[in-house]
């Protein structure tokens, strides 16, 4: 895969051949009149060649991909590979602050409100988010490149290891998506359809960068605290995208068979009560299988979570209380 080779500068980060370069992007300006950055970092290959933002933290309080992104500045360190990775480990710096998925600040998922919007368009009565996004995405459309989104079950669930992308139309980027998406060494690979992104994640990053025409990928793994095993699923789908991107000349191990997702189902909780989950994920689950149980605090049964399809278990809520309508488990449907 070949991509446009030039150098760029992210906002203060201004680019030099071998070196590595910290800056900020300003977002915002708070209402005590201070501004608002975004930390990033450039590792500068020392050839010319392809452009790699890897983005964590749309959501707060998601760390397995930030710890993948530090061991990558480490990992890279000898700037021994071509072109440039842009590190950005928080995007939503105040959710990051108050350690949670959205902002304080409006309380907007951020990762449902791309690709944001001016501060003369915005729509939100508090649109803190919406101008953070719009940024962003300003600074990537500029530089261009292969843009990877990463994420996690956050603070109250796991998910198995698994890359996304939108094929918005057939041609060249769809292509591109799809073999990077290949080569992860993911588990499971999901191209997401537009009837699921509009009905059920509409405005994501992956989606509307994709549509912009922009490649990008969602890497999804682990949450619920920080395991190295997850953090090593993602270092390991960087370089082997790196790779495919030719940059690196080397590639990650991969798994010997992936399984291929065609559309997700989201189960909720239908009463308010102590989740207790049944099924690990990645496992595979059977039409009518109990997933978990929704308990009173005495143990009496209010609900049992019941997969209405066979697939597997992409991701699962942990153990804890939660409210009617809250999101418990993901059930990954096979391609057909």
């Amino acid at each position: 895969m070949t991509m446009l080779s030039r150098m760029i500068n992210v906002g203060t980060a201004v680019h030099k051949p071998g070196s590595i370069v910290r800056g900020t992007v300003k977002v915002a300006e708070l209402c005590d009149g201070a501004d608002l950055d975004v930390p990033v970092c450039l590792l500068c290959g020392k050839e010319p060649g392809p452009t790699l933002w890897l983005l964590n933290g749309i959501h707060g309080n998601e760390f397995v991909g930030l710890r993948a992104i530090q061991k990558i500045k480490d990992f890279h360190h000898s700037l021994d590979f071509k072109g440039t990775l842009v590190l950005v480990p928080i995007v939503n710096i105040t959710a990051y602050r108050a350690k949670a998925r959205s902002s304080p600040l409006d309380g907007l998922d951020m990762n449902r409100i791309w690709p944001g919007n001016s501060i003369d368009r915005a729509i939100h009565l508090f649109a803190h988010s919406e101008l953070v996004v719009d940024r962003i995405v300003k600074e990537i459309v500029e530089t261009g490149g292969f843009v990877i989104s990463m994420h996690d079950g956050s603070t109250i669930a796991t998910c198995a290891p698994y890359v996304g992308y939108f094929p918005h139309k057939e041609g060249e980027l769809a292509e591109q998506m799809a073999r990077a998406a290949a080569v992860t060494g993911f588990e499971f690979v999901w191209a997401r359809s537009a009837d699921y992104l509009r009905r059920q994640q509409p405005g994501t990053a992956n989606q509307i960068l994709s549509e912009l025409g922009i490649p990008s990928l969602l890497f999804e793994a682990g949450g619920v605290g920080v395991a190295d095993e997850s953090v090593q699923v993602i270092l390991n789908g960087v370089l082997n995208v790196m790779h495919e991107l030719g940059m690196t000349s080397e590639q990650a191990s991969q798994p010997v068979r992936q399984k291929h997702i065609q559309e997700a189902l989201w189960l909720r909780a239908t009463r308010g009560g102590l989740y207790i989950p049944f099924s690990p994920v990645a496992q595979a689950t059977k039409s009518g299988e109990a997933l978990g149980v929704i308990t009173d605090l005495f143990g009496d049964e209010l609900a049992s979570i019941v997969s209405p399809n066979a697939g597997w278990v992409i991701t699962q809520r942990g153990i804890g209380p939660v409210h009617q309508g809250e999101f418990l488990v993901e059930i990954g449907l096979a391609l057909e």
